[in-house]
């Protein structure tokens, strides 16, 4: 294949805005096209955005997780906040979360062009630039048809709920047999339960701060000892997070695409960014194998 000289990416969140930057950085022309041009949609949103290799299977796959939470330590980016996490009585030292609003803007300030544009097929961008980039999250099966592992992106809805909370006794991320819990700036916190989310799910109701909140401020108390403030400011970011069909990342061409997806997008991020953007100018590496679509 010849090296391509302009490609368009699809997607700005973050795993495609880490990848359009990385291949500017590489000399190469991007157009990022997206739905929204800050690139910060609803998934980026609603994701705890916890940077970790945690009770990640196959062992390929855990790898895969360290070597990009090594990466995130490496670059130490303002907006990669290495706290450490304690999950379940274990230290994970080097984890951390992201600031997904501040890297997708960061990213996106470094490339050509971003150019807010919804896209339903790839037909014409395939003529217009010289590769084509799908990093459309739950929206990639759509855009990148022809291999089963493609067949859906979409999991199941999940939330991220934020709240004032000066007091909050912690300063790393804590999960607490799927309570979870960390700071998200000065004076306020993120969280999120995965048992109120199945619950939710079961009941057929959509989360809400309303319906949410009393059961996620009695879980916070009962798992911790502390009780965030009843009257506190709460907003609460929906989503279907992305999941590809077997939970692994796809990375590769299908379909006349290079698509990427994975469900832990913000941990992988820059790594699949530097590999994915490798790959695409003929630096194939191993470590992208077992993802192939």
């Amino acid at each position: 294949m010849t090296r391509p000289q302009h490609v368009a990416v699809i997607g700005a969140g973050v795993i495609g805005s880490s990848i359009a930057a990385a291949l500017e950085a590489s000399g190469v022309e991007v157009t990022v096209i997206a739905s929204d041009a800050t690139g910060t949609g609803p998934v980026s949103r609603a994701s705890l955005a916890w940077v970790n290799a945690r009770a990640k299977t196959p062992e390929y796959y855990r790898q895969f997780n360290a070597d990009a939470r090594a990466r995130w330590t490496e670059l130490a980016l303002p907006w990669f906040h290495a706290t450490g996490a304690r999950a379940d009585g274990e230290d994970f030292g080097p984890d951390g979360w992201v600031d997904t609003a501040a890297a997708i803007a960061a990213n996106l300030a470094s490339v050509s062009h971003v150019r807010v544009e919804t896209v339903t097929d790839t037909s014409a961008l395939r003529e217009e630039f010289d590769a084509v980039v799908v990093a459309a999250g739950a929206g990639t099966a759509a855009l990148a048809p022809g291999s089963p592992r493609l067949s859906t992106t979409t999991g199941a809805e999940g939330y991220l709920v934020r709240f004032a909370a000066s007091d909050a006794p912690f300063d790393r991320i804590v999960s607490i047999k799927g309570l979870q819990l960390r700071p998200d700036g000065e004076g306020r916190v993120a969280a999120q339960s995965l048992t109120i989310e199945n619950r939710l799910r079961e009941e057929g109701v959509t989360a809400t701060a309303e319906n949410v909140w009393p059961a996620l401020r009695a879980e916070i108390l009962a798992a911790t000892g502390w009780a965030p403030p009843a009257d506190t400011a709460v907003t609460i970011n929906r989503a279907h997070r992305t999941h590809p069909v077997d939970g692994l990342p796809v990375i590769g061409w299908v379909g006349g695409v290079y698509a990427v997806v994975a469900h832990s997008g913000v941990t992988l991020a820059p790594l699949l960014a530097d590999l994915a953007a490798r790959d695409l100018l003929g630096d194939e590496d191993p470590r992208l194998a077992p993802f192939r679509p």
